[in-house]
């Protein structure tokens, strides 16, 4: 067993027979040919030895007893490891729920802040595995639940920025 190690992180141990079940199946697409990963995503062999993930299913969370294959991550660190390349070229992304994310292309790069004060600010992203994403409905703030966001973000599945929260908490903390 070896250990795969993630921006100083060890993920998991990966044993022989796992490299050898995915070389041969990544060995095996054709350029061109496509993997789909129940719950993670699709995959594309684009060469030799490079994957790229074109469609994401879930944002799934790392946990310390997921199997190699639950997650991007698990995929990426593997990947790694026997000198493959994986690329991301998302098209689609899909919610939990299996639904299509909303992330309107004419709203990449949008911002706003809750109208409540409580220092949540929200972003409109690509679709990335490395990024949770969360949809906004009725313009509810994910941290106050209040209606804090206009009516244009309702529906669209966003990136919540907290920083401002936690840096606000850990000053009343330091004030007491």
């Amino acid at each position: 067993m070896s250990q795969v190690q993630e921006m100083g992180v060890v993920l998991m141990a990966i044993s022989d027979n796992q490299i050898r079940f995915a070389l041969r199946l990544w060995e095996s697409l054709a350029i061109g040919g496509k993997w789909i990963l129940p719950n993670v995503g699709v995959y594309v062999k684009t060469g030799e030895t490079t994957l790229t993930l074109t469609e994401l299913h879930t944002n799934t969370v790392i946990e310390s007893d997921q199997n190699l294959f639950d997650s991007h991550d698990w995929i990426v660190g593997l990947a790694n490891r026997v000198g493959w390349v994986v690329f991301d070229d998302i098209q689609l992304a899909h919610d939990v729920d299996g639904k299509p994310r909303n992330i309107p292309e004419y709203m990449i790069g949008s911002v706003a802040a809750c109208g409540n004060g409580c220092g949540i600010v929200i972003r409109v992203e690509p679709p990335t595995p490395w990024v949770a994403f969360e949809v906004i409905n009725d313009g509810e703030c994910p941290h106050c639940k209040e209606c804090g966001f206009g009516v244009e973000w309702n529906g669209v599945h966003v990136v919540v920025d907290d920083r401002s929260v936690r840096t606000l908490a850990q000053m009343q903390i330091e004030e007491e």
